[in-house]
């Protein structure tokens, strides 16, 4: 299988336990020699509208999107 970029996309908004989906996903896909960016880990510094911006950032780095369930 060949390496690739992946972007995790999922809800987060509403979640108490996002971080821990995640997180579970992303170690998942690592394991498998994917390099893997889990928007869930952004700090909390930033508003909603820059998540957004840094998130379609990343996007445009990865080679394709892991599209969770909800």
């Amino acid at each position: 299988m060949d390496k690739k970029n992946i972007y995790i996309s999922g809800k987060i908004t509403g979640l108490d336990n996002y971080a821990e989906v995640f997180e579970k996903k992303e170690k998942e896909l690592t394991e498998q020699g994917h390099l893997v960016f889990n928007p869930a880990k952004h700090p909390d510094m930033f508003s909603w509208q820059q998540f957004m911006e840094l998130d379609l950032k990343a996007l445009s780095f990865c080679d394709s999107i892991y599209m969770m369930k909800g």
